[in-house]
């Protein structure tokens, strides 16, 4: 094999991305051409000596760079050479709100490893583990924001001294980690039963959803966050250091 497709599975560069930079080189050049189909999951995943939940996150995110198109029954698609239109800014120097509360309650804060999903997008294994904090806030009692926040563990080594009722959890993170990218999505969503016990209002209400994902600048996951409120009742501002274009997602 060639040397230059081998993963370095001794530096702290998470696997997936290695492989997302390596076949995206590839593409680059011509060795999968546009409108072709790349290899199987499960030969890239023997060639790149990776699991196949690895492989297919280097999927996901060459997908959602917009790169290939995973098409159900046939593969994954070469369908550009160039990123889609979207920028990923270097820092978010302030995210304020509108609707400023009186109060907040941390509702959790644990270690664990039992969310799936949160596991795939830090990209860690079962193995490793994650922070999870919730937290509500309120003004004058009524409840309109609601976040939901998942850490990378290994980088926040000091957490279990950090009190989080002194400290807001974003200034926390900036604190620890120095940000080279961050993915964000917004959304509409209609209140589960378990969000609208939190918010106290009907189930199916329609709510405002953010997500953050934050990243280092070798592509190391440190954040996935949901963050919900109530667009009637606040609205965000961004202060960041370039110009940021945000892909708006529909109902999710």
């Amino acid at each position: 094999m060639d040397q230059n497709n081998l993963i370095l599975k001794k530096i702290p560069i998470p696997y997936y991305f290695q492989v997302k930079e390596k076949i995206l080189e590839r593409i680059k050049k011509n060795e999968f051409p546009l409108g072709s189909y790349l290899p199987s999951e499960k030969e890239l995943s023997i060639f790149y000596d990776v699991s196949l939940v690895t492989l297919r996150m280097a999927l996901d995110k060459l997908s959602e760079s917009g790169y290939i198109e995973k098409i159900k029954g046939k593969g994954s698609k070469v369908i550009s050479v160039d990123s889609k239109d979207k920028v990923l800014i270097n820092r978010i120097l302030s995210v304020s709100d509108s609707f400023k509360a009186t109060s907040f309650k941390i509702l959790e804060s644990t270690k664990a490893n039992k969310n799936s999903k949160a596991l795939r997008e830090l990209g860690l294994t079962k193995e490793d583990k994650y922070i999870n904090i919730k937290k509500v806030k309120y003004k004058d009692k009524v409840t309109f924001f609601y976040s939901n926040v998942y850490l990378n563990e290994k980088l926040f080594p000091d957490f279990s001294k950090i009190d989080l009722n002194k400290i807001r959890i974003r200034k926390m993170i900036y604190d620890h980690v120095n940000i080279n990218s961050v993915d964000i999505t917004f959304y509409a969503f209609n209140a589960s039963v378990k969000i609208a016990e939190i918010f106290k209002v009907k189930k199916g209400l329609a709510l405002q959803v953010l997500e953050y994902k934050t990243f280092l600048n070798n592509g190391t996951n440190i954040e996935y966050s949901i963050n919900y409120f109530r667009s009637d009742l606040i609205l965000f501002e961004f202060l960041i250091q370039e110009q940021l274009k945000l892909g708006f997602g529909g109902n999710k």
